[in-house]
């Protein structure tokens, strides 16, 4: 299983994490907040969004150089923000 894992890890490409939510979803389901936020940094630039009302709350920046907003929970959930509508991870 941890191969399988791996392997869908290495041959997984991060361009555009609002278009690639359901299947950035699906690969990192079950992680913590700290293993997704780590992943995300290795595959852009993560920052803080210094939001008052939200400490976990950042915006990451795809090596292609999209923008995207997103909130993470304790328990590892994604919530992104598009087009001036949220969508949660299921």
């Amino acid at each position: 299983m941890l191969v399988r894992e791996d392997a869908k890890l290495m041959s997984f490409t991060l361009i555009d994490l609002d278009s690639q939510l359901e299947e950035v979803s699906q690969l990192v389901h079950g992680w913590s907040s700290e293993q997704i936020l780590s992943w995300l940094g290795q595959n852009g630039m993560l920052e803080m969004a210094g939001n008052p009302y939200d400490p976990n709350a950042f915006v990451f920046t795809s090596t292609t150089g999209i923008k995207t907003a997103l909130s993470i929970s304790d328990d590892g959930h994604l919530t992104v923000v598009r087009h001036h509508t949220t969508h949660r991870q299921k």
